[in-house]
C-alpha cells in the first residue's frame, strides 16, 4: 500500500475547512468515509470494527502532536471527526457575524492581485455557507463589487447594464 502521509497536511489548528475536505477524499478514496459522516447506519461486525479502526487511526495520523488533547477520548472515528468538526468549525450566529465582518472589511488593492483577491473572496464566502449562511447569487454579487475600489466604478456602471439584460453569474462578473 502506498505511502498515504503525502496527500494530507498534519491539522495544527488552521485551515480546518481544507483539511477537513482533503480528509473525506481520502477517506472517500479509502471507502471509509462512512465511518465519520453518519450518512449510513454501520452494523457491529468485525470488518466495520476494524474499518472503523482504520478510519480513526488515519485521521489521528493526521493531527499535529499540539492538537491531538482534542481528540484523545474519541473511541470510535465518528467521536474523533465530530469533536474536530464541533471545536474548529464555526457554526451559528457568532461564525456567520465574524465572517460576515471579515467580508465587509475586505477591500482590492489596485496594487494586488485581483485573482488572490477573488480566490480569499470565495474563500470567506464558502467559509460562511459552511456556518449555515444562505446567500443567494446577486447578495454574493454585490459583496464582491463593494470590495473593489472607486477605480472600478466604470466596469461595475457596465456591469449593472449586463444585469439589467442577462442573468448574471459570479464567474461571468470575475471575467468581466
Amino acid at each position: 500500500m502506498e505511502d498515504e502521509s503525502y496527500k494530507v497536511p498534519l491539522f495544527d489548528g488552521t485551515n480546518f475547512s481544507n483539511w477537513k475536505l482533503r480528509m473525506e477524499v481520502l477517506l472517500d478514496e479509502y471507502d471509509l468515509l462512512k465511518y465519520v459522516d453518519g450518512k449510513e447506519q454501520i452494523t457491529d461486525t468485525e470488518e466495520n470494527k476494524k474499518k472503523d479502526r482504520k478510519c480513526k487511526s488515519m485521521i489521528i495520523q493526521r493531527i499535529a502532536d499540539s492538537h491531538l488533547e482534542y481528540v484523545k477520548n474519541g473511541k470510535t472515528a465518528k467521536e474523533v471527526w465530530e469533536t474536530l468538526v464541533s471545536t474548529f468549525e464555526r457554526k451559528g450566529i457568532v461564525g456567520q457575524l465574524y465572517l460576515r465582518r471579515k467580508l465587509l472589511a475586505m477591500k482590492y488593492n489596485d496594487s494586488g492581485s485581483l485573482e488572490k483577491h477573488f480566490l480569499e473572496f470565495d474563500k470567506n464566502i464558502r467559509h460562511l455557507k459552511d456556518c449555515g449562511a444562505k446567500l443567494e447569487d446577486p447578495d454574493i454579487i454585490c459583496h464582491l463589487l463593494l470590495t473593489l475600489p472607486k477605480s472600478f466604478d466604470l466596469i461595475v456602471t457596465a456591469l449593472d447594464t449586463f444585469i439589467r439584460i442577462i442573468k448574471v453569474t459570479l464567474n461571468f462578473i470575475k471575467g468581466k
